[in-house]
């Protein structure tokens, strides 16, 4: 219609009783791993699930059970790159946590009831720390705690926190905290936990 916009003239066609699916092949039965590839690299599970339905007539199988990985299949589902993993760490223990959360989480704790998780870990030995939350709303509280405690017990200053660029972290009262603490604080791009410092050890 005009620059890169386009009108596309479609007609909604009701599907029938059964749904006929025409693949060729050289016998009337094939093993599941040539299904596999002629179907796009559809899962066993699936695959299982269209021979036992009416949905594909004509469809044998010879044996049930995939073998291997298929690296293509590992590919076509990747939704993005593997990340560097990072070779400089802080070298004082404490010294730059990274924070991130998990949830809300279904179903939540039997105990304990909780939906999320505050996950905060060392850069420099990788030692981790896990809070179990009731809501988003506790988050500022466990980050102060935390950093009182590892002052108190382990004798250590926390001089970074790395968390993502989220509203459970950004607040006045946090912010407050690090100014009076000489705690300075960096930002990444939320659902993009490689910018975090997150990597494989």
């Amino acid at each position: 219609m005009g620059g890169e916009l386009y009108k596309v003239s479609m007609k909604i066609v009701l599907p029938p009783d059964h749904v006929l699916t025409a693949i060729k092949r050289d016998s009337s039965a094939t093993d599941l791993s040539t299904w596999h590839r002629w179907l796009g690299h559809l899962g066993d599970s699936m695959l299982k699930t269209l021979v036992s339905s009416s949905t594909i007539k004509g469809m044998f199988i010879m044996n049930s059970c995939l073998k291997g990985i298929w690296k293509y299949c590992i590919m076509g589902k990747m939704d993005k790159k593997p990340f560097n993993t990072r070779n400089k760490h802080d070298s004082h223990i404490f010294g730059i946590l990274h924070a991130d959360l998990m949830g809300p989480m279904k179903p939540k704790a039997r105990w304990t009831h909780a939906k999320f998780s505050l996950v905060i870990n060392d850069d420099c030995s990788g030692f981790g720390f896990i809070f179990n939350l009731w809501n988003k709303d506790k988050i500022t509280k466990m980050i102060i705690k935390l950093e009182k405690a590892i002052e108190m017990k382990f004798k250590k200053r926390v001089h970074t926190l790395w968390m993502h660029n989220g509203g459970e972290f950004i607040n006045h009262q946090l912010q407050d905290y690090f100014w009076d603490h000489g705690i300075s604080f960096i930002t990444s791009v939320a659902y993009n936990p490689e910018l975090n410092g997150w990597e494989e050890r």
